[in-house]
């Protein structure tokens, strides 16, 4: 998809960038969770389920393997 949009455009993809964001993506998603969990709450299904979504979140390795094996600052 990425090099169809460059194709397309004549832009290039900052990889770097794009990264970033993956990145800034996730730790928003566990500060978000964090906070939720860190107040008072109810042991509910939505509860439950931000948990498990929470434990997602914090397993870059699983979901990045690529990503956390490459140098940092290489693109690719």
């Amino acid at each position: 998809m990425l090099d169809a949009y460059s194709a397309a455009t004549g832009t290039a993809i900052d990889t770097d960038a794009l990264t970033l964001h993956r990145m800034w993506y996730d730790l928003a998603e566990i500060s978000g969770y964090v906070c939720w969990f860190r107040s008072g709450h109810d042991d509910t299904a939505d509860a439950a389920e931000g948990w498990q979504n929470l434990q997602y979140f914090l397993r870059p390795a699983q979901r990045w393997p690529d990503l956390l094996a490459r140098p940092a600052g290489g693109s690719t």
